[in-house]
């Protein structure tokens, strides 16, 4: 029986991380479609233009200005509140929902996993915050935040979102992480949307 639970204990494990890294990708494909569709209705992306080279790409990844909550703020249309934010009166004034994010079971921003948490930012199912990259520069690409064995660098796509898995590290800007593909490599682990 010992032996057979040594068996049972690991292929257990392996499934449910199988299954939490299925719920990132489509948490990612709902993320990616939701802005995709902000762009059809409004013709311009849920974030500020910017001037700049790809490297200046709308960023989310926490909580604050110009960053994850606010742009899952404008793409839920959610009373932050009792009220709009003026981020979504400017960006969403038809107030359309684009985005059906789950709430976490658990919405303390310390512990929220698999959904939205009290501050309005989407967790994967591990606990870190999606990263989120969206053509602000409207060249048609976007800066891999990762180097080439994840994909083009830049990527030819509109956005691109990723997670860092279950160890919460790998590529978080345009630098470029470390090699993806490396069984060692801290972003062995993560989830991207364009792969």
């Amino acid at each position: 029986i010992a032996v057979l639970m040594g068996l049972l204990f690991p292929a257990i494990g392996a499934a449910r991380e199988a299954a939490r890294k299925a719920q990132a990708k489509n948490d990612m494909l709902n993320i990616v479609n939701s802005i995709k569709a902000y762009y059809t209705d409004y013709g311009k992306y849920p974030c500020a233009a910017n001037n700049g080279d790809d490297a200046n790409d709308y960023f989310a990844s926490k909580k604050g200005a110009n960053d994850q909550d606010v742009l899952m703020n404008i793409l839920r249309s959610q009373l932050v509140n009792g009220s709009y934010t003026p981020e979504q009166n400017t960006y969403n004034p038809r107030r359309i929902v684009f985005l059906d994010a789950p709430l976490s079971k658990d919405l303390n921003p310390d512990r929220a996993k698999s959904g939205v948490d009290s501050d309005g930012v989407y967790r994967d199912p591990w606990g870190s915050v999606y990263r989120v990259r969206i053509d602000s520069n409207y060249n048609n690409q976007v800066q891999n935040p990762y180097t080439a064995n994840a994909g083009f660098n830049p990527l030819p796509t509109a956005v691109i979102v990723w997670s860092l898995g279950k160890d919460k590290a790998g590529g978080t800007d345009a630098t470029g992480g470390p090699d993806i593909k490396a069984a060692n490599s801290t972003s062995a682990d993560d989830v991207l949307s364009w792969q």
